[in-house]
């Protein structure tokens, strides 16, 4: 009887399962019974990872001691990937969003897009620009496009809701940007609560991977005192990850992005430790430091905390006060400005102010209405604004007319009111006719025409030698970054393809024509001619030591940038005239008549444009023993004097900080 085909299919089908089975058994049995040993060896076998353990960073103080960047302890929120069941990372960053938005707490979200339909960008260019790179897509692709790649390819969010999609993606990104991974834990949130912390701990069951951990938190004594000094933390930028990497960082390091913090960065750093975590069949069962972590040294500041104090708070009481009190061109339209102090003796820079101003406590609140704000109170005028300095400018050129010997003391030269040499071409005018006059009266007048004639004598190429020789449009040596700013001069005209005319060396002469410099420059000159020639470095840090103040790791000792080496008696010809100017019948309108002690002073009014004056100040006491020089720059200041009583309130708190006291007081020890 002949079997049909179909049955014997299934026979030889149903045979071959029965083989396949046996053979699985057979070896089922081998591994139980026979390699039991061996794969018992296996399952417990430990594995172990390396992870990062970040150092606290080194304190920023003045130079006194008094803090001003500092650390204290607080909690962060810290997702652990050694410990965060994987398939579950939306489920566990929603569940603890939830207990954060309970509890009212912020936590990092740094994703460039709208928190609202229909999606959008936001944030800066640079941001926007990073998540088109990380998503794949050109930079002409729009927010929905990379929306769409977040939601459904990246990040496999598509079952919930657009706002749980968008709280999700914005830790997710942020994890990735941070290198998140077996050796780098992110950091969801920083200095949490008390109460949020126990909330966390009661839900733990629910949360695998999170964990509360003691961190220190950079906190910033005065958040409003000198911010562009000292500058702010962040986050490495995934653009900035190699660099970083090759220095030994790890990716979900801060570091600092601007002022002081980004400068030093290498002290106040420290150094990471380390510590490595042991598993056993995919369990956490050990966690051991190998590595302490040690602390970043401390930056000691040349800056005086209470000083600086005193100058913001003079800069931004008399600007408004000006707006307030003056007409057009003398200030009523005043809106900003920069004020910087130096020691005489040193270069060390007591204070540098710019107002408007910003505050780090609160950087991040307040981020785009600084940003979008027009009088940009992120910007350091100080070191990176320049400005013509006007008449402030003469006290160079008076230095240069008699160290050449083209005048003297006692060189009169007749001021009539308009200065006829380039006639009929050019006929610049003086305020006043000042009749004959000398060095010392034309200083303290501020005569135009005498200092038109001693220009013109004296020549561009030695005006340009001299205001080199004072640190004018050159680099000061600051820590931080400042413009060079530029003299004039027909280098400088060539550059930009125009022509320098013999007349434009009157208007240089008198700080006009293309001279433009910084404030910190101008304080520098200033400081320099109270030193009788000598240009010391400008700096702003006075010391580097270990995080317990038991070592100096490098002290900055006061260095001669350098000397001109005056004649003797040049300076102080010069001085003389810059004391009158501060005098009763000088351009300071009086306000050091009577004053404790001496002031060496100048004003300058430069114009801007045809409707705009700026005012710049320089000062300096005692004038017979120079210890602080200052300089004041206001935009839109209408007159050189709107500067004095800023001037006066540094001279005050230097000389006179016990307001009681009639004498100067003596200073505070500083640190080394």
């Amino acid at each position: 009887m002949k079997i049909p085909l179909s049955r014997m299919r299934v026979t030889l089908l149903a045979a071959l399962f029965s083989l396949v089975c046996v053979l699985f058994g057979l070896r089922l049995i081998k591994m139980q019974i026979v390699e039991k040993a061996h794969y018992d060896e296996l399952a417990n076998k430990s594995t172990s990872r390396k992870q990062v353990v970040t150092a606290a960073r080194g304190e920023i103080v003045d130079r006194y001691g008094r803090p001003m960047a500092i650390n204290r302890t607080g909690f962060n929120v810290v997702l652990d990937k050694a410990f965060l069941t994987r398939g579950r990372e939306n489920e566990v960053i929603l569940r603890l969003i939830e207990i954060m938005q309970a509890a009212g707490e912020d936590w990092i979200d740094n994703l460039p897009l709208t928190d609202a339909q229909p999606i959008a960008f936001s944030g800066g260019s640079g941001d926007i620009s990073r998540l088109k790179t990380a998503a794949g897509v050109n930079q002409a692709a729009t927010a929905e496009d990379v929306w769409y790649w977040l939601v459904n390819e990246r990040f496999g969010l598509a079952d919930y809701t657009f706002e749980q999609q968008r709280l999700i993606a914005g830790v997710r990104y942020e994890m990735e940007q941070r290198g998140f991974n077996y050796e780098t834990p992110y950091t969801f949130a920083e200095d949490i609560s008390i109460d949020t912390i126990t909330k966390i701990k009661e839900n733990s069951y629910d949360l695998p991977g999170v964990d509360v951990q003691e961190s220190s938190i950079r906190e910033y004594a005065c958040g409003d005192l000198a911010p562009h000094i000292i500058g702010r933390i962040g986050p490495i930028y995934p653009d900035e990850l190699e660099e970083y990497s090759e220095r030994g960082y790890a990716a979900n390091e801060t570091v600092g992005k601007e002022g002081i913090e980004k400068a030093f960065e290498s002290e106040l750093r420290g150094e990471s430790g380390e510590r490595q975590i042991y598993f056993r069949n995919n369990a956490v069962v050990d966690v051991v430091e190998t590595k302490a972590p040690r602390p970043g040294n401390t930056v000691v500041l040349t800056i005086d905390k209470e000083m600086q104090r005193v100058v913001q708070e003079s800069l931004e009481r008399n600007i408004k006060l000006m707006r307030q009190t003056t007409t057009v061109n003398a200030g009523k339209d005043a809106t900003v400005g920069s004020a910087v102090v130096i020691h005489v003796p040193t270069g060390d820079v007591l204070a540098s102010a710019n107002y408007p101003s910003y505050n780090l406590a609160t950087y991040k609140e307040d981020y785009e209405k600084n940003l979008n704000d027009p009088e940009q109170p992120f910007f350091d005028r100080a070191l990176q604004g320049t400005y013509a300095p006007g008449s402030c400018f003469k006290p160079c050129v008076a230095t240069g007319a008699l160290n050449e010997g083209i005048a003297t003391r006692d060189t009169i030269v007749n001021c009539t009111g308009r200065y006829m040499y380039f006639a009929p071409s050019y006929t610049p005018s003086c305020l006043y006719v000042n009749g004959p006059i000398n060095v010392v009266d034309a200083l303290r007048v501020s005569c135009n025409y005498y200092f038109y004639e001693q220009g013109r004598l004296l020549g561009i190429d030695k005006i340009d030698e001299y205001a080199k020789g004072f640190g004018l449009g050159e680099y000061t040596g600051i820590e931080l970054p400042e413009q060079k700013g530029r003299r004039a001069g027909p280098e400088y005209r060539k550059s930009i393809g125009q022509e320098w005319y013999p007349g434009d060396v009157i208007q240089a002469a008198i700080g006009q024509s293309d001279n433009k410099f910084t404030p910190i420059q101008i304080a520098t000159y200033c400081a320099t001619i109270a030193n009788g020639g000598k240009r010391m470095r400008t700096h702003m840090v006075k010391s580097v030591v270990s995080y317990n103040f038991d070592e100096v790791i490098e002290e900055v000792e006061p260095e001669v940038a350098y000397d001109m080496q005056l004649a003797d008696g040049v300076i102080d010809v010069v001085k003389e005239g810059m004391v009158a100017a501060a005098g009763p019948s000088g351009t300071s309108l009086g306000k050091f008549n009577g004053y404790g002690v001496t002031v060496a002073a100048k004003t300058g009014s430069p114009q801007v444009t045809e409707t705009e004056i700026n005012s710049v100040y320089i000062a300096f006491a005692p004038a017979e023993n120079p210890e602080v020089a200052v300089a004041v720059v206001i935009e839109k200041g209408g007159q050189g004097y709107t500067g004095v009583p800023i001037a006066k309130d540094v001279f005050d708190q230097y000389f006179f900080s016990d307001k009681n006291a009639q004498t100067p007081q003596q200073k505070e020890t500083p640190l080394p």
